[in-house]
């Protein structure tokens, strides 16, 4: 189901766990959130550190981790491993046990949400399938090549909206995923139907819209981590919105609002070359690459400096001693 547009089914877990990797060392968990040790067992605390040594990683005023923002979710190839792997930096809360002692309390004992999570793509028919799939909608496990060149016209109907069925199979059914493009007989349907409905479950929490990642994502957000699976620059992907190919996509724009978000917020951008200057490769895996975007600094040849202003005589010197009194 995951190898859709934008969609990484191979490499969206190994992206995942460093994008949660970095973020453990940005936002460092409080006293009451303490990190276990590499190769600590889920469900154990050995290891977990003292009362002393979790005080030493609390967080500053403001630099608490509060959510997670994709607004190029596609096919939920990261996305869907997000939530499983982000519980745990939350997850291990401890309550007084006596003596300096921790806890392992279950969130059942706290009722209480971890992280907010948004998703949004600008491809309104992926957003209606995952929200259908949220609140745990059955798609067909079947389609032949007759009833797919059937829907197939139903698809780019302008005036009317489509029908979750055929979003469905437009994709499952298509070469590559490709919504509608060619029938591909080999495709697994059945596999498929059983994916989706997997990544419906995993994705239960997360907010989607549709739009622009400039609308999906709030002006105003503060730290989130904000993942960005953007059309790759100088390459031919066409993405269909609607019953339209749209291959243009402003990247010098795009890069400009990294930079903007990047102050408050760990921006990562998945790209095969480096995006702009003001960029960290983090991650490679053969041409995929996943780098850090910091905020971008400003240009010393830009920076003015106003020119000192002349100072006369009279300024210098009062006006008794440019001009005395004859006595």
């Amino acid at each position: 189901m995951t190898y859709y547009q934008g969609g990484k089914k191979r490499l969206g877990e190994d992206i995942a766990e460093v994008i949660h990797k970095i973020a453990l060392k940005k936002y460092k968990p409080s006293s009451r959130f303490p990190t276990p040790r590499p190769g600590t067992p889920k469900g154990s605390l050995r290891g977990s550190g003292s009362p002393k040594s979790l005080r030493s990683r609390s967080p500053k005023r403001g630099d608490t981790l509060k959510g997670y923002c994709e607004p190029f979710c596609g096919m939920m190839g990261v996305y869907r491993h997000i939530p499983e792997i982000f519980d745990n930096f939350n997850g291990w809360r401890t309550s007084a046990s006596g003596r300096g002692k921790t806890k392992l309390v279950s969130k059942k004992q706290i009722n209480s949400k971890s992280l907010s999570y948004i998703g949004g793509d600008r491809n309104p028919n992926i957003i209606k399938m995952w929200k259908a799939l949220q609140r745990g909608w059955v798609p067909p496990t079947k389609c032949s090549r007759a009833k797919y060149n059937k829907l197939k016209p139903l698809a780019f109907r302008p005036t009317r909206s489509v029908s979750l069925d055929t979003i469905f199979l437009g994709f499952a059914c298509s070469y590559r995923g490709s919504f509608f493009s060619t029938y591909c007989p080999g495709n697994n349907v059945k596999h498929q139907q059983k994916s989706a409905r997997s990544i419906g479950k995993q994705i239960k929490d997360v907010k989607l819209s549709a739009g622009d990642y400039s609308e999906t994502v709030p002006p105003k957000l503060k730290n989130y981590i904000i993942y960005c699976d953007p059309p790759y620059r100088d390459t031919l992907n066409k993405y269909q919105i609607g019953h339209q190919h749209d291959s243009y996509f402003d990247y010098p724009q795009f890069v400009k609002w990294c930079g903007r978000m990047s102050k408050n917020n760990l921006v990562f951008v998945s790209e095969y070359t480096k995006p702009c200057k003001n960029s960290r490769l983090v991650w490679k895996k053969g041409k995929e690459k996943l780098f850090l975007i910091s905020p971008p600094r400003r240009d010393p040849k830009r920076i003015t400096i106003k020119p000192k202003r002349k100072m006369s005589q009279k300024s210098l010197y009062p006006k008794r001693f440019l001009y005395p009194k004859n006595k």
